[in-house]
């Protein structure tokens, strides 16, 4: 049996610090029929001349040097040099097991009808710091079941890295959407998950997702940014609404826009305008409460969640 090929589709920006260890994991894999097609999105660091250095030593790699127009453009235009029966979209910081590709393969089965999704966990500056994530519900997954466990409680991340997709999947997504920045990879990956028969769980491949590697940025909370965030949420939630007329996924789409209220106050009140419509329109009341801890939880508990996040805005110039 001729083992089919697996494409890892890498956006890269100014990641000269990483790239030697991520493409070290990847060429590390126990499975051998794969190649690395990565875009440089006009880095201003020396990450493209790493990443001709590195083609020039494995023959798996391909790569271009592009415009600067972010990562969503950036794994588009990976994807198009690719040639895989299955898909990767992994990130240019993060790392993953010698026998992730292969366990991946493994539990998808070679099906074309449904993808596959590993545990992963987050790490700061070494491996040594890695802490597996509680939050992921360990078995196999509907694209109805996905929506109820994770955006219910708005724990919604999806890292690109983990997820396997059959090429014909991604054919039919349409791509990443490059009016995107901000959340983009929600948006995609609602859109793979409503095609797919299951999502299936991979718990012996794992990927360490790499944190706090600058810290949080002006740029994410500018307003494009968030306009970014709002549009990602709003098109993931249409696919789930346009695919079930449920009140549990109604609940779980008013959740996500009340957690997006939540998190932008008191900026950008025409985002906030526009996510409350979005919440009137599907009819039902948010069942999440503002979260918080130490002295944040005990103010908001005396003047509210508006009033704590207004006084934080004013002491620390963000929201």
């Amino acid at each position: 049996m001729i083992k089919p090929l697996v494409s890892v589709c890498i956006p890269c920006f100014n990641a000269e610090k990483y790239l030697f260890e991520t493409i070290n994991c990847l060429i590390s894999q126990d499975y051998e029929n794969l190649e690395i097609l990565i875009v440089d999105d006009n880095s201003t660091d020396s990450s493209f001349q790493i990443i001709e250095k590195l083609a020039l030593k494995f023959d798996k790699i391909r790569y271009k040097k592009s415009v600067r127009k972010g990562a969503a453009a950036a794994r588009n235009q990976a994807y198009d040099l690719s040639s895989g029966d299955f898909i990767i979209f992994f990130d240019a910081d993060d790392l993953v097991e010698p026998k992730f590709i292969s366990s991946q393969l493994q539990t998808l089965n070679f099906n074309i009808e449904d993808c596959v999704i590993s545990s992963w966990g987050r790490f700061t500056k070494t491996k040594e710091t890695f802490l597996l994530d509680s939050t992921s519900v360990c078995r196999d997954l509907s694209f109805y079941e996905w929506i109820i466990y994770y955006w219910s409680n708005t724990s919604n991340m999806t890292i690109p890295g983990r997820i396997l997709i059959p090429r014909n999947v991604v054919d039919k997504s349409g791509g990443w959407d490059e009016n995107l920045s901000l959340n983009d990879d929600f948006q995609f990956f609602t859109n793979i998950f409503s095609q797919v028969k299951t999502i299936k769980y991979n718990n012996e491949g794992r990927l360490f997702y790499r944190s706090n590697i600058d810290g949080l940025s002006t740029k994410t909370l500018s307003y494009e940014s968030q306009l970014s965030n709002f549009k990602s949420i709003n098109q993931a939630s249409d696919i789930a609404l346009s695919k079930f007329n449920d009140i549990k996924v109604k609940q779980a789409c008013v959740n996500l826009f009340q957690k997006f209220i939540f998190d932008i106050y008191p900026k950008h009140a025409s985002l906030q305008r526009s996510a409350k419509q979005k919440i009137d329109s599907i009819g039902l009341t948010p069942s999440i409460k503002f979260v918080s801890g130490g002295f944040t939880k005990i103010l908001s508990s005396v003047i509210g969640w508006k009033a704590t996040k207004k006084i934080k805005y004013l002491i620390k110039g963000r929201y």
